[in-house]
């Protein structure tokens, strides 16, 4: 139906809305693939569509050890950086795990 990632996220982008794919997952037994309510788009018109990238984000420094003691810890935000600039168009960066001051998504 789709020639390319481009075009099927338009569509879903433009197309269909996010109960339509509540749906779509309840009826294929996907009950637990859908984001919770309190994860949404910072404003009301926009619209976050791709495929996932997800990554587990921990927080490995604390006030009693400021300092890490593995050579990751010896980057500033460890693979952090690496994770964001390895996402390609129409993937969305999902991750879980951290501190919750912590910015923990974004896109490409």
């Amino acid at each position: 139906m789709w020639k390319d990632d481009s075009k099927l996220f338009s569509f879903m982008r433009t197309r269909i809305f996010p109960a339509v794919v509540g749906d779509i997952l309840d009826t294929l037994g996907l009950m637990q693939k859908f984001l919770q309510p309190a994860i949404k788009p910072v404003k009301r018109p926009m619209v976050v569509a791709g495929r996932a990238m997800p990554m587990l984000e921990i927080n490995c420094f604390s006030r009693i050890e400021p300092e890490g003691k593995s050579s990751l810890s010896q980057q500033a935000f460890g693979l952090l950086f690496q994770a964001l600039d390895d996402l390609e168009p129409n993937e969305v960066y999902i991750a879980t795990g951290s501190a919750p001051q912590f910015a923990l998504w974004g896109s490409a």
